[in-house]
Formats: C-alpha cells, structure tokens, sequence
C-alpha cells in the first residue's frame, strides 16, 4: 500500500501538482508508521525507519520522480515477494 501511494506520488510530480504529491505522501506515512508499529524484526524496522526518514525528507522539499521512484524501489526490495515480481531475472 505504501508503494501504490508512492506510484501515485510519482504520477502527480510528473503533472507537476505539488498539492496532490503532498497528499500522496501523507497517506504514504500514514501507512509507513502503521507498518513500522507491527514490524517484530529489528533489521527491517530499521530498514522501514530509514525510508520513513528519506520520505519525510522528500516531503519536505521539491521531490523529483527518480527520487520518489528510488524510495518505491527500496521499499519494494524489503519484501521478497515484491522483489520477485518487479525483478524476475533475479527471483528464484
């Protein structure tokens, strides 16, 4: 859910709509924090601690879409399930 906000982010930063991309990131963190609470391992909460930190980062300034599309791609590396589906090649 977090990456399907993060998509729609990157969609409203290329039209340029900076109130939309705001709003897109809300709901991201929103997500990220609910996520953050349930997480029982301290490696990936850690992990999901930093991309909290990188998408605060980028919602505090002027994100571009190669930095929104970096954090979605971090945070889809976090799973494996999602790694397999978006890297083929490297599933196995």
């Amino acid at each position: 859910m977090v990456a399907n906000e993060l998509n729609r982010a990157g969609h409203w930063i290329a039209k340029a709509d900076p109130q939309e991309t705001r709003q897109c990131y809300e709901r991201a963190l929103d997500l990220l924090c609910l996520t953050i609470r349930d997480v029982r391992g301290y490696s990936l909460l850690r992990e999901l601690a930093r991309a909290k930190e990188t998408l605060l980062s980028l919602y505090c300034s002027s994100p571009t879409v190669s930095a929104n599309a970096q954090l979605q791609a971090g945070l889809l590396a976090l799973s494996r399930e999602s790694y397999a589906l978006t890297n083929p090649k490297h599933s196995r």
